[in-house]
């Protein structure tokens, strides 16, 4: 019997072709495929698998079955019962005063792809299973970790932006009736240059779908959390933790080259690089530039929390982009990203004090599930279950379950920066202060001599 195998979604920029570079392997429930790679499904109820991996072979024969347990194409069991946990359509009644709202924001890419890059592939087929997969393990943590970790009365309602017009009904279907209000048009600004400003426009719009929702209902949310759409949440996000006064962003860490103390790792680990809060020229090169622009101009761009009404102002971002873009060239950054330009936003036009946290503990989709496969291949390898360390996300670690460790162990600890951005903010003080004194001194005797 024929395997019926059939392309759901090609990760080849070489085009994949029923007959020509992928067919079933004679009567076998197999699939052959040839310079192409993706994910394929076969006829009956088995789930999508994929074909290809690992890269560089120049062909491949893949069982039917293997997409069983698959952690992209498969949901798990906390993952279905995050998306049909039945959720109130009406508003809570309580004593809590709380109420807050999740601003979801961005393109939605694939599971190998980004956004952009995905907009921008010579071979682009739209990659909709993808998207909407994607889109469904993220709706499950947002649900999970934000929606249905608020304490008992309060209320978490949801609004989403995306500059994907197909997308209106996945939404609808992921998040159910929390989802308060949304919108979905095609992209505005396509050019890499212009990402920025993109991310920016859609924070806006989410944050007027929000504007609208509470003027409509006469409710009022303490608290505003924006996310890209495609970010995956790992643990439960405490919102009484971010200040209802200021804006808050992500602590996140850059290696440096201080070595950390000896006492800090175990017995026979090596020492790892150090990692502090990350620096201007940590993304965007050295050069000439200020201590203080050097130390606070930048800022991790995967979400934001604050007041309502200051989390709406990102939407000037885009709407004044020439000058935001003037003013980043004056500083000394030439890279327009979002990390620079919402560090501009916050010191310059909003003139406050942001504050930092590790209550999100986030990561791309695609990175995440990269991350996961890598850690289930050692395991499988090495027939170790141990939780291992891939990556850090700006305070937390994920094992080799792809679940967040929010405390490092003491083989981690020489990565862990839960008061870098603390450190960093005192040497960036005491920097100023003395490039300060240095000033007056020279003024001071200037002034003598002219005397």
């Amino acid at each position: 019997m024929p395997c019926g195998a059939s392309l759901v979604e090609q990760h080849s920029f070489a085009r994949c072709e029923r007959g020509v570079s992928f067919g079933c392997l004679g009567t076998s429930r197999s699939i052959w495929v040839q310079n192409c790679r993706g994910v394929f499904r076969c006829a009956g109820r088995r789930p999508p698998f994929r074909c290809g991996y690992p890269e560089g072979a120049p062909a491949y024969n893949c069982s039917c079955g293997s997409g069983r347990g698959d952690p992209f194409w498969t949901l798990s069991d906390e993952e279905t019962q995050a998306l049909a946990r039945p959720r109130e359509a009406e508003e809570r009644r309580g004593d809590s005063p709380h109420r807050f709202a999740l601003l979801l924001h961005g393109m939605l890419g694939t599971e190998v792809r980004s956004s952009s890059s995905d907009f921008h592939s010579k071979w682009h087929d739209g990659g909709h299973a993808g998207k909407r997969m994607l889109l469904r393990h993220c709706a499950a943590s947002h649900l999970k970790y934000v929606v249905d970790a608020a304490a008992r009365g309060e209320q978490v309602d949801v609004f989403a932006h995306s500059w994907n017009r197909e997308a209106a009904p996945w939404f609808d279907e992921a998040y159910g009736v929390v989802l308060r209000g949304s919108r979905h048009e095609p992209p505005q600004y396509t050019s890499e240059a212009l990402k920025a400003r993109s991310q920016a426009l859609s924070i806006g719009r989410a944050a007027l779908l929000m504007r609208e929702f509470a003027a409509l209902r006469n409710v009022t949310y303490t608290l505003a959390l924006a996310i890209r759409t495609d970010a995956v949440l790992s643990s439960p996000v405490d919102l009484h933790r971010m200040p209802a006064e200021t804006v808050t962003f992500a602590h996140w860490c850059c290696k440096h080259r201080k070595s950390p103390p000896a006492t800090c790792a175990a017995a026979g680990t090596p020492r790892l690089p150090l990692l502090a809060h990350c620096a201007v020229a940590d993304y965007a090169g050295a050069h000439h530039r200020a201590a203080d622009v050097e130390r606070s101009y930048f800022v991790m761009d995967w979400w934001l929390a604050g007041p309502p009404a200051l989390v709406a102002s990102w939407g000037r971002i885009a709407s004044e982009w020439d000058a935001y873009a003037a003013r980043n060239a004056e500083l000394g950054i030439g890279s327009l990203w979002s990390h620079f330009l919402w560090a501009q936003h916050v010191h310059e036009v909003l003139r406050i004090t942001p504050s930092f946290s590790s209550a999100v503990c986030a990561q791309i989709a695609r990175r995440h599930f990269e991350a996961v496969r890598v850690l289930q291949d050692r395991a499988r390898l090495t027939g170790s279950g141990d939780a291992l360390l891939v990556h850090a996300w700006g305070g937390c670690f994920v094992g080799r379950d792809g679940r967040a460790q929010l405390e490092p162990t003491p083989e981690q600890c020489p990565r862990h920066c839960e008061h870098a951005p603390e450190v960093a903010a005192e040497e960036a003080a005491a920097e100023i202060a003395a490039a300060e004194a240095a000033r007056v001194a020279a003024e001071e005797a200037a002034a003598e001599v002219a005397e």
